[in-house]
């Protein structure tokens, strides 16, 4: 049996960086979390992953997540440098201040070595992954 970890999967609609797009765009500020990081990985590579465990059970434990992690405020920086806004429109903020993250998972980044080997491809990095949303 394989079993498949996945890292935050980028579903078509993604409302809260579709929003910063919008807002950026626009000139408006956003608060962004400097201490909440993610790896999201978008759905046609899991797609593609779980096609290829179904072909070719390999047992164990397959991770999948983009190549790097970024904080949620570098993923609002890379978005006002995509749209030719100003970095200084992130705002970062503390997510430990703001929320209760006893049963959240700070870090995104799995260990992908096994899904690269499965894919025989490269995993895209965050910001490839965001860049659908613009």
């Amino acid at each position: 049996m394989t079993v498949i970890r996945l890292s935050k999967v980028a579903l078509p609609v993604w409302p809260l960086i579709q929003t910063w797009f919008q807002r950026l765009a626009n000139g408006e500020a956003i608060d962004a979390f400097e201490d909440h990081y993610v790896s999201p990985i978008d759905v046609n590579t899991v797609c593609k992953a779980t096609s290829r465990v179904l072909e070719t059970p390999m047992g164990g434990l397959v991770e999948l997540s983009a190549v790097d992690e970024l904080s949620y405020a570098e993923i609002g920086r890379g978005i006002a440098r995509m749209v030719g806004s100003s970095e200084s429109l992130i705002v970062p903020i503390s997510a430990e201040a703001n929320l209760d993250l006893r049963h959240v998972i700070r870090r995104g980044r799995l260990n992908t070595s096994r899904a690269q080997e499965l894919l025989d491809e490269p995993l895209p990095t965050s910001m490839d992954v965001i860049a659908q949303y613009a």
